[in-house]
C-alpha cells in the first residue's frame, strides 16, 4: 500500500512529453534556439502518474505487517513497487523477509521444489552443452568428408570411430585402396601419396628413349615398350648376364643401382670388402634367384598388403617356406646346404640349382604381400621354419580378435575390413 501521494521529479528526456501528455505544467524559458526547459527543472506530480520504470523514491507499508494490524514503512523505487504488484508479490519490510525466508526453509516441500527447480535446470543446460557439442562434432565430420570426397578420397569411417583430430580415421583410395589418415591431415589436404607421386612423376615424366638410354648407361637391355613412372618394376637383362631377367624401377636406375648378379661376382673375387675368401655359403647366395617370383607374386595382389592395403610390402612365403624348397632341392642335387660355399660349386651346378628353385616356388604357387611389420610378427610368432598355411589361417584370426591391437597402433596400422 502506497503512502506517499506526491513526489518530486527532475524533467528531462522523454519524461517532460509523458508528463505534458499527462496535463502538467511545463516551466520553459526562452533561449537561443525558442523556448526550452532548463536542465534541472523540478515539478511535484502524483505518484500514480509516474512511468513505471521511474526511479522516484516512495514510501509503502509492509503488506505482511498490515496483515498484523501494524504498519511498518518500506522505502523503494516506484519501479520496484510497479514489479512487485505486477507479480501480485507482497512489499515486506527487511523483518518479514528474515521470517518468511526461515518459514520457507523450515517447509521441506518448498525446499525440496527449489532444489529439485536448481538440479533441472542445470541438467537442461548439461544436456543442452551436449547437443551443442554434440552437433559441431557431426557439422566438423561431415566437412572432414566433403574435404575428402574433394581430394579424391572416400571416407569410410562411422562417427563414433572419432576420437580426436590426431587419430587416423579410415579413408579409400579408389585406386590404391585403404588409406589412414588423421583428420588433421585432411584438413590439409593430404591426398593419397601414391596418387600424389603418379601425379608428380606424370608431371615430370620422363621420355620412353630418355629411359632406355638411362638403362643402358648402367648396363641394362629394357625389355618393356612403354614407360608408366619411377616407381614401377620394369624388366630388363644385364649385358654381361643377359639370361637372366630382372626387374628394377627407374628410380633404382637414376640410384646407379648395378646388375645383382654383377654385384655378386663382384663380392666373390679377392681385394672387394665383401669378399671372404670365397666362403660365401649358397643359402645366403640363393635368396637373389626368386626376384621374379616375388615380382609375380606382388602383381597377383597388385603390390597391396591382403591384411592392411599398404604398399609397404615384403613376400611371404604361403604354401611352402623358403627354407623347406631349398632342403628340397639340394637333397635333389645331394649338396650340403650348411657347409657348401658358392665357390665350391661349378658354374653348371650352381645354374641347375638356381633354375630348380625358382621353378619350384611357381610350382607351390605365388606367395602373398605382407607389410613387412606384420611379416616380422608372423615369424617371430611361427619361426622361420616349416610354416604352414594353417599357421597363416591362425595368425590372420588372431590379428583380427584384437589380439595385437597394440601392435598395430604402435606401427600406425589398420586392418582391411573384409
Amino acid at each position: 500500500m502506497i503512502i506517499t501521494k506526491e513526489v518530486k521529479i527532475v524533467l528531462g528526456g522523454i519524461n517532460i512529453s509523458h508528463f505534458k501528455n499527462l496535463g502538467y505544467n511545463i516551466p520553459k524559458i526562452k533561449g537561443k534556439w525558442g523556448y526550452v526547459t532548463p536542465h534541472g527543472t523540478e515539478i511535484l506530480v502524483k505518484v500514480v502518474d509516474l512511468p513505471k520504470s521511474s526511479k522516484a523514491e516512495i514510501q509503502c507499508y509492509c503488506n505482511e505487517c498490515l496483515r498484523k494490524n501494524k504498519k511498518e514503512i518500506v522505502n523503494c523505487t516506484y519501479k520496484y513497487y510497479y514489479e512487485k504488484k505486477n507479480k501480485n508479490e507482497d512489499i515486506l519490510c527487511d523483518k518479514c523477509k528474515k521470517e518468511i525466508t526461515a518459514k520457507n526453509i523450515k517447509n521441506s516441500e518448498y525446499h525440496i521444489k527449489i532444489h529439485n527447480k536448481a538440479i533441472t535446470k542445470k541438467e537442461i543446460e548439461l544436456e543442452n552443452k551436449r547437443i551443442e557439442k554434440e552437433q559441431k562434432r557431426l557439422n566438423y565430420l561431415n566437412e572432414i568428408r566433403d574435404i575428402a570426397l574433394d581430394i579424391g578420397l572416400i571416407p569410410d569411417f562411422n562417427n563414433e570411430d572419432y576420437i580426436d583430430k590426431k587419430h587416423k580415421l579410415n579413408f579409400i583410395c579408389p585406386i590404391h585402396g585403404d588409406t589412414p589418415k588423421t583428420p588433421s591431415q585432411i584438413e590439409h589436404k593430404y591426398r593419397c601419396k601414391y596418387c600424389a607421386q603418379i601425379e608428380a612423376h606424370k608431371k615430370q615424366k620422363y621420355n620412353y628413349t630418355y629411359v632406355k638410354s638411362k638403362y643402358l648407361e648402367n648396363g641394362f637391355i629394357l625389355m618393356e615398350r612403354t614407360y608408366e613412372n619411377v616407381d614401377t618394376p620394369m624388366r630388363c637383362y644385364c649385358i654381361n648376364h643377359p639370361n637372366k631377367i630382372q626387374y628394377k624401377s627407374f628410380r633404382m636406375i637414376l640410384d646407379n643401382r648395378i646388375c645383382f648378379y654383377c654385384q655378386h661376382e663382384m663380392q666373390q673375387k679377392e681385394g672387394h670388402p665383401s669378399w671372404k675368401g670365397g666362403l660365401t655359403l649358397l643359402y645366403n647366395d640363393l635368396r637373389r634367384i626368386i626376384e621374379p617370383w616375388k615380382f609375380d607374386s606382388s602383381n597377383f595382389y597388385k603390390g597391396k598388403c591382403i591384411l592392411t592395403g599398404s604398399y609397404e610390402t615384403v613376400i611371404h612365403h604361403l604354401h611352402k617356406s623358403f627354407k623347406s624348397i631349398i632342403d628340397e632341392c639340394l637333397n635333389y642335387y645331394n649338396v650340403d646346404l650348411n657347409y657348401s660355399t658358392v665357390s665350391a660349386l661349378n658354374k653348371d651346378e650352381l645354374f641347375n640349382i638356381e633354375s630348380m628353385i625358382l621353378d619350384l616356388h611357381y610350382k607351390y604357387g605365388y606367395g602373398i604381400p605382407l607389410h613387412k611389420e606384420i611379416h616380422n610378427l608372423f615369424h617371430k610368432l611361427y619361426t622361420t621354419k616349416n610354416n604352414t598355411p594353417e599357421q597363416f589361417e591362425e595368425f590372420k584370426t588372431r590379428l583380427k580378435s584384437g589380439e595385437f591391437n597394440l601392435f598395430l597402433e604402435e606401427n600406425n596400422l589398420t586392418l582391411k575390413v573384409v
